[in-house]
C-alpha cells in the first residue's frame, strides 16, 4: 500500500511538472488542482484521516514543501563566485551542526547521541523564508545574498540522511527487534539517490523536448 501511494504521488508529480508552464499561462496553480484532487478523492472514497496512506501522502507533501527551495536554486548565478556558498555548505553547515549537537548534549542529556544528532539535524539548517528579510535585503551585498539563498536551499538534502540515520539509531535503541541503521537508513539512501539521479535525468530530458 505504502509503495503504491508513493508511486502514484511521484507520478502524479512528474505529469505536473510536464504540464506546469502550460498550466501556468491558464493561471492554473499546483494548490489548486491539489484542492480539486484532494476534494475529489474524499468525495467518492471513504477515508480515514489515521489511514495510513493519508500520513504517507502529508509526509510526501512535507517533503515536497521542504525540497522546494532546492528545486529552485540557480547554481548558475554561483558560477563566477562559487566560493562563499561552498564555504557555507561544506565548513559552516557541518562546524553548526556540531557545536549544536554538543550544545543539544549539555542541555538534553537524557536523549543520548541519538538524540541530540537528531535534534541538530532538525534545527541546524536555515530556511529561505525566516531569512527573507536578509536575503531580500538591499543592503546586503548581492554575493552574499545569493550564497545564502542557495545555501538554505541545499542544506536540507544534507540534513535529512542525518536524520535518517538518528531515526534508525533511536528506534534500534528501544528494540531489539527494530531493523539496522544500515538497512533502514544506509540502503534506502543509496536507493533514493539512485532513484533520484534515473528519474531525475529522464525528467529533465522529458522537459527539454
Amino acid at each position: 500500500m505504502e509503495a503504491t501511494v508513493i508511486v502514484v504521488m511521484a507520478g502524479l508529480v512528474l505529469v505536473y511538472s510536464l504540464v506546469a508552464r502550460r498550466l501556468t499561462l491558464a493561471n492554473v496553480t499546483a494548490p489548486m488542482l491539489s484542492v480539486i484532487a484532494g476534494a475529489a478523492v474524499f468525495a467518492v472514497a471513504e477515508i480515514s484521516v489515521e489511514a495510513t496512506a493519508v500520513h504517507l501522502i502529508a509526509e510526501i507533501t512535507l517533503v515536497l514543501i521542504l525540497f522546494h527551495d532546492a528545486s529552485t536554486v540557480r547554481l548558475a548565478a554561483l558560477r563566477h563566485d562559487p566560493g562563499i556558498a561552498v564555504r557555507l555548505l561544506a565548513i559552516g553547515f557541518p562546524l553548526a551542526l556540531i557545536a549544536t549537537f554538543f550544545v543539544t548534549q549539555s542541555l538534553l542529556p537524557t536523549i543520548g547521541v541519538a538524540g541530540a544528532w537528531l535534534v541538530a539535524a532538525a534545527i541546524t539548517p536555515t530556511d529561505a523564508g525566516l531569512g527573507a528579510p536578509t536575503v531580500l535585503n538591499p543592503v546586503v551585498p548581492t554575493r552574499v545574498r545569493r550564497a545564502l539563498n542557495v545555501e538554505s536551499g541545499l542544506n536540507d538534502g544534507l540534513a535529512t540522511p542525518i536524520v535518517l540515520l538518528a531515526l534508525a539509531a533511536l528506534a534500534a535503541e528501544e528494540d531489539a527487534s527494530q531493523p539496522t541503521i544500515l538497512q533502514v537508513g544506509l540502503i534506502p539512501v543509496g536507493l533514493a539517490l539512485a532513484s533520484a539521479i534515473i528519474v531525475g535525468l529522464l525528467a529533465a530530458w522529458l522537459l527539454d523536448r
